[in-house]
């Protein structure tokens, strides 16, 4: 996938995630208020609503245009620990691996262990082609950054 597939189908994602019914929402908000009871419905909603901000076309195209981002895959493994003190802190970190064409090793906070994978179901559902380009992992091995 090139830099322009890429941008195109993280717009989709923002765009299958506004639209994502809101009982759909609630369940997920709920879920991670259960593991983590400062999540609460308000506060995930206030994280989805910024990053939202970033699954637009204009703001990937202009973000992306101060960079030199390769348009190929790098098939580098990028290791990335998420926080768990706010929910989805860790999104920018993750947004950038997919971006970059790279693919992410996610060691996900036990406190913030709900709300990515909800949202990347969806981006699987959007474009089966990310399915591979990031897991979620107990340990990191066998990464080229972090």
């Amino acid at each position: 996938m090139n830099l322009k597939e890429r941008i195109n189908t993280l717009t989709a994602w923002g765009d299958a995630l506004t639209n994502l019914p809101s009982q759909e929402w609630n369940a997920a908000f709920e879920s991670a208020e259960n593991k983590n009871r400062w999540f609460t419905n308000s506060n995930c909603k206030q994280a989805v609503d910024a990053i939202l901000l970033w699954l637009n076309k204009e703001t990937l195209l202009s973000w992306a245009k101060n960079y030199q981002i390769s348009d190929a895959p790098t098939g580098k493994i990028i290791g990335i620990v998420m926080a768990g003190n706010i929910p989805l802190v860790g999104f920018h970190d993750f947004l950038c691996v997919l971006i970059s064409g790279h693919n992410a090793k996610v060691k996900l906070s036990s406190q913030d262990d709900v709300l990515l994978p909800f949202l990347t179901n969806i981006l699987i559902s959007v474009d089966n082609q990310w399915k591979g380009s990031f897991s979620f992992e107990d340990r990191l091995n066998n990464i080229d950054a972090v």
